[in-house]
């Protein structure tokens, strides 16, 4: 690790890191972070996912200047969900990159309000308003990037849905249709016939 953990993870966060924005030093923070079983059980059951076999985080926290913060970062985890046809385990690794910018508030509703904020000092997906509290969540960026990585359909090789629609027989002849008598009844109630 370089640079040093400055606020532990509260026992009740799930996969919470953070890190007070004041005391980022100059070299910034480079570190890992890798989650502990009961974790990975709290993140599969928030996730929908079977199992959540590993979760690592690397990252790195710097001070750009004007009370601006830069967190990137590699995460890779392994995963099982359920396959949408069959429901059989699907196993998964997913490896993805983040980097999201900080601000200060203010500057963030300047920039969302088009005022005076060169665009070239702006992110791609523009900054993050840096929360009142000071603290930066390593792990809360870091879930929320899983959580998008996440195939919402995932399927086993080979699993293809077929759909039989139940008014075609077998033989190709139509079958019952649900509302075939219904001209016969209304006919029947024109006619004063019940």
């Amino acid at each position: 690790m370089t640079g040093e953990q400055i606020v532990h993870a509260e026992p009740d966060d799930t996969f919470s890191r953070t890190y007070k924005a004041t005391e980022v030093p100059a070299a910034g923070i480079t570190d890992t972070v890798d989650a502990t079983p009961g974790q990975r059980a709290s993140i599969a059951e928030l996730l929908g996912l079977v199992d959540l076999s590993s979760f690592h985080v690397d990252f790195r926290l710097i001070s750009c200047g004007l009370r601006r913060f830069r967190l990137s970062g590699r995460l890779t985890a392994e995963l099982v969900q359920n396959c949408v046809v069959t429901l059989e385990p699907v196993s998964n690794r997913i490896e993805d990159t983040f980097e999201v910018e900080f601000w200060p508030a203010g500057d963030v509703e300047q920039l969302e309000a088009g005022e005076g904020l060169d665009d070239a000092d702006v992110p791609l997906d523009g900054p993050e308003p840096l929360p009142q509290s000071g603290l930066i969540d390593v792990g809360q960026v870091a879930y929320e990037v899983l959580a998008s990585a996440i195939d919402p359909y995932p399927r086993k090789p080979g699993a293809e849905f077929s759909w039989q629609d139940a008014a075609k027989k077998d033989d190709g002849q139509e079958g019952n249709k649900p509302f075939a008598n219904l001209d016969v009844m209304l006919r029947r109630n024109d006619s004063g016939l019940s």
